[in-house]
């Protein structure tokens, strides 16, 4: 049997030891929904499907309609481009107001939540 070079065996010490600091990471994940295994990118026909990336159980079980997403209706989601997509955030919909409110040439403060922003806008497009 061929001699392992010692360097080689400290590398891969170390490189261990990094992995065994840093945890197993579960998440981010990308997820294909209606394929077989929901981890593979192909369905059952062979065709390569979308991916939807998720970052904790929730929104895996959300992306899949697993558990009490069971029943509800499909998740919307944010294209990002390269075949991926990502669920839906308030975030995303905050962002979306401030570039209406941009558009309408309302001066805002980029720290107001959705509602006071809906507030503005509606103010804007119908003055008493």
């Amino acid at each position: 049997m061929p001699r392992e070079h010692p360097r080689y065996a400290t590398m891969v010490a170390k490189w261990d030891e990094e992995a065994a600091e840093r945890g197993f990471q579960e998440f981010p994940m990308m997820v294909y929904p209606g394929a077989n295994d929901q981890k593979k990118p192909y369905g059952a026909d062979g065709k390569a499907l979308k991916g939807i990336l998720v970052n904790n159980e929730d929104e895996r079980d959300q992306a899949l309609g697993l558990g009490a997403y069971a029943k509800a209706e499909p998740p919307k989601l944010v294209d990002e481009g390269g075949g991926k997509e990502r669920l839906r955030t308030p975030e995303d919909d905050r962002l979306e107001l401030i570039a209406k409110a941009e558009a309408l040439g309302l001066q805002i403060d980029k720290r107001w939540g959705a509602a006071r922003l809906e507030d503005a806008i509606s103010q804007a497009e119908n003055p008493i």
